[in-house]
C-alpha cells in the first residue's frame, strides 16, 4: 500500500499519522486526521469492488441518499485512491466522545459510564428512531450489533450513530441502486434464518428491515436486563442457536419466577414491554419497534426502598416484593 492517498481535494501522507491515530480492523485501517475527518483504507480493495462501486454511485447520485442519514451514521463522505488512481477506501466523519453500545451490556460497565435503567431506555428509543430513518431511505443495516452502534448524551438528549455503514445494504429501485450485503458478525447476532441456512448448507438470505428489528429487540433485551435472552445459564453457542430456532427465550414462567438474577431483571421490564419483546424475539411480531413503548418505560420507572428499580407496571418490587 502506498503511503500517499488522495481524495478529490487533498493528498494524505499515511506515514506521518501517529500510531495512536491508526485503528486496525479486519477489513482495513482507519486513520484519524484530527479535523473531524478520518479515512478508511481497505487492505484488499479488490475484494470490495462491488461495494466501492455502490458507494461511489450513492455519493454521486443527485438525490444524495447518504445526506439524509448522516445524522445517525458515519456514512462515506468521498472516495479515496492511491497513486495508480485505484479506489482503496473512503473518507468519513471522525467521532470523538462517543461510547459503544457494547459498553453498557453489563451492569458493571453501565455503572462505570453512569448509564442507569432510564438512560438505557432513552438510548434505545433514540436507536429506534435512527433505525426508522435509515430504513426510510432504503438502507438495511444487516450487521446490527452493539459494537457498531455509538451513543452520547448532549444537552440532556441521547444521540446514536452507526459505524461501519459501508456494509449496509441498499434497495432503491427508484434510483437504480441496489446492493445486498452479506457482512454479519455471527458471533454477536444470530439471525434465525442465517442459523438455519448454515445448518442446511444454503446461502444466507438477503437482509431486510425485519432482520434489523429482530436484532434491535435482541440488543434491547440485553441492554435493559443485562442478560442474553437466550442464555440464562452456562450454555454454549450451539445450544444458543438451537434455543433461537426453537424460540426458547428466557421469558419462561419458571425462569422469570425462579432464576435468582435473571428473574427480577426480567420482571423489572414490566409485563407490557417484557411480553412485547418476547413476541418480537419469537418473530410473532414483525414490524418497526414502537418508540413510544421505550419512552414510556424510561419515564415510568420506580425506585424501591430496597434500591431495586423497575417499571411501575411491575407493581411489586421484583427483588423484595414491596409495592413500588
Amino acid at each position: 500500500m502506498s503511503k500517499y492517498i488522495w481524495d478529490e481535494k487533498n493528498r494524505y501522507d499515511l506515514a506521518t499519522i501517529p500510531d495512536e491515530n491508526v485503528k486496525e480492523g479486519g477489513q482495513g485501517n482507519v486513520y484519524l486526521l484530527g479535523n473531524q475527518l478520518c479515512i478508511k483504507v481497505l487492505k484488499e480493495p479488490d475484494d470490495f469492488t462491488i461495494q466501492l462501486t455502490i458507494i461511489g454511485k450513492i455519493l454521486n447520485h443527485p438525490t444524495k441518499p447518504y445526506e439524509h442519514v448522516k445524522a445517525v451514521g458515519t456514512v462515506p463522505k468521498g472516495l479515496i485512491w492511491d497513486e495508480n488512481k485505484k479506489i482503496v477506501g473512503y473518507t468519513m466523519e471522525q467521532l470523538l466522545g462517543w461510547h459503544g453500545l457494547h459498553e453498557i451490556i453489563t451492569e458493571a460497565d453501565s455503572e462505570t459510564l453512569g448509564v442507569d435503567l432510564k438512560s438505557s431506555g432513552l438510548i434505545l428509543a433514540a436507536l429506534s428512531r435512527a433505525t426508522r430513518l435509515i430504513h426510510s431511505q432504503g438502507f438495511v443495516i444487516g450487521d446490527f450489533n452493539p459494537s457498531n452502534i455509538l451513543f452520547k448524551e448532549e444537552r440532556g438528549q441521547f444521540l446514536v450513530k452507526f459505524i461501519d455503514t459501508d456494509s449496509w445494504s441498499i434497495y432503491r429501485h427508484d434510483l437504480d441502486i441496489e446492493y445486498a450485503s452479506k457482512v454479519l458478525d455471527i458471533g454477536t447476532i444470530y439471525y434465525p434464518d442465517v442459523i438455519q441456512a448454515n445448518k442446511d448448507g444454503k446461502p444466507w438470505p438477503n437482509f431486510t428491515p425485519n432482520h434489523d428489528w429482530w436484532a434491535f429487540v435482541y440488543i434491547s433485551w440485553m441492554i435493559l436486563t443485562k442478560f442474553d435472552p437466550y442464555q440464562t445459564g452456562a450454555v454454549g453457542d450451539i445450544d444458543k442457536e438451537e434455543r433461537i430456532l426453537e424460540n426458547h427465550t428466557a421469558n419462561r414462567a419458571a425462569t422469570v419466577r425462579l432464576h435468582p438474577e435473571f428473574g427480577p431483571a426480567t420482571q423489572a421490564l414490566g409485563p407490557k414491554l417484557r411480553f412485547y419483546l418476547d413476541r418480537c424475539l419469537k418473530r410473532k411480531v414483525r414490524r418497526p419497534f414502537p418508540t413510544k413503548v421505550l419512552q414510556d418505560f424510561a419515564n415510568n420507572l420506580r425506585l424501591c426502598p430496597c434500591g431495586f428499580e423497575a417499571h411501575a407496571s411491575a407493581v411489586l418490587c421484583p427483588s423484595c416484593a414491596q409495592l413500588l
